[in-house]
C-alpha cells in the first residue's frame, strides 16, 4: 500500500498544475480575443507619430523660409530647438526600429499555412512571452510623443 502522504501530496501538486493551466489557457483564449485590438492600439500609436512628425515637417519648412527675417538671437534659440528635436527624433527612430523587430517577432510567420486559430494562438502566446518589453517600447514611444508635442508647441511659438 502505498504512502498516505505521498498520495496526498501527489494529489495536491496535480491539482496545483491543473489550477495553473487553466488560468494559462484562459489567458491564451482571452488573448486571442484581444491581440487584434492590441495590434490595432499600437498602430494608433504609431500614427499619432507620424502625425506630429509631419506637424514638425511643416513647421520647419515654414521657420526655415522665415529664418531669414529673424535677429541673430532668435536664429541661435530656434536653432537651438531644432538640434534637440533632431536628437528626440533620432531616439524616436531607434525605438520605432526596435519596436519593429518587436512586433516582426510578435507576428511570426505570416505565410504559415496554419488555420487562423493555430496562429492567433502562437501569436498570443508570443506576445504572452515579449510583454515586459512590449511595454517598455510602448513607454518609451509615449515619451517621445509628448517630448515632441513639447517641443512642437514651444518652436510654433
Amino acid at each position: 500500500m502505498a504512502d498516505p502522504f505521498s498520495i496526498v501530496a501527489g494529489v495536491i501538486s496535480c491539482a496545483d498544475v491543473a489550477f495553473r493551466l487553466t488560468i494559462f489557457i484562459k489567458q491564451v483564449k482571452d488573448g486571442t480575443e484581444t491581440i487584434d485590438k492590441d495590434l490595432d492600439d499600437i498602430l494608433r500609436e504609431i500614427e499619432a507619430l507620424t502625425s506630429i512628425n509631419e506637424s514638425i515637417k511643416q513647421i520647419f519648412e515654414r521657420d526655415f523660409q522665415r529664418e531669414k527675417d529673424e535677429s541673430e538671437v532668435e536664429k541661435e534659440t530656434s536653432t537651438h530647438v531644432w538640434k534637440e528635436i533632431v536628437v528626440v527624433l533620432e531616439d524616436c527612430r531607434k525605438t520605432l526600429v526596435d519596436f519593429d523587430a518587436l512586433l516582426t517577432k510578435i507576428m511570426g510567420n505570416q505565410n504559415s499555412r496554419a488555420p487562423a486559430a493555430i496562429k492567433a494562438i502562437r501569436k498570443t502566446l508570443r506576445k504572452m512571452l515579449k510583454e515586459e518589453q512590449l511595454v517598455h517600447v510602448r513607454e518609451k514611444l509615449s515619451t517621445h510623443h509628448r517630448l515632441l508635442e513639447l517641443m512642437l508647441t514651444a518652436v510654433s511659438m
